[in-house]
């Protein structure tokens, strides 16, 4: 803890969107343990559950979110980022219905929120891919490139469309090989 913890903040930010979960799993445990920026130490606890999930590490973000209660109570008037935090959880675990209805919540009841806004409407899109709905995926990620043009929101939904076209092509590579054999 000191004068450069909001530096130190934007640090985690950053490996955590280049994908560095453990450097931001690091600096976000020693933020969260520091109580005298209750809303800095907020955002570090955001960050180390995002960083879990996103690494993989579903049992320790399932504890983590146990211990700050963000896996009670996940009504309506829920805050975006405890949505959104377990929507991305049960995305990890495969139980997409649960995720599309927490994020559907985020988009729903949130939709002045830019902060949650963007990414749930990016994880709904990863969620309908999950499902196979890729009409639908590419109807939400033309809706993000729309509205949020050049956000990171933007070049990950770009990445999505092109894995997107992967499957596809996989998909009708495969029916067409089984036709064959038929």
């Amino acid at each position: 803890p000191s004068n450069l913890s909001k530096y130190n903040a934007i640090l985690m930010e950053l490996h955590y969107k280049t994908k560095s979960y453990d450097q931001t799993l690091e600096i976000a445990g020693k933020i969260a343990g520091d109580d005298r920026d209750p809303a800095l130490q907020d955002q570090a606890r955001v960050y180390q559950a995002l960083a879990l999930i996103d690494a993989g590490r579903s049992e320790e973000a399932e504890q983590l979110l146990s211990t700050y209660g963000w896996n009670e109570d996940l009504s309506d008037e829920a805050s975006p980022q405890k949505l959104y935090i377990a929507a991305k959880l049960m995305s990890l675990k495969k139980q997409y219905a649960d995720a599309m209805e927490l994020v559907a919540k985020v988009i729903a009841f949130n939709s002045q929120d830019p902060e949650w806004m963007q990414p749930a409407e990016l994880l709904c899109a990863e969620v309908y891919t999950e499902l196979g709905m890729y009409d639908s995926a590419e109807e939400v990620i033309r809706q993000i490139s729309l509205l949020y043009k050049n956000t990171n929101e933007d070049d990950l939904a770009q990445q999505l469309k092109i894995r997107i076209e992967k499957l596809r092509a996989e998909k009708e590579l495969s029916e067409s090989t089984e036709s064959e054999e038929v």
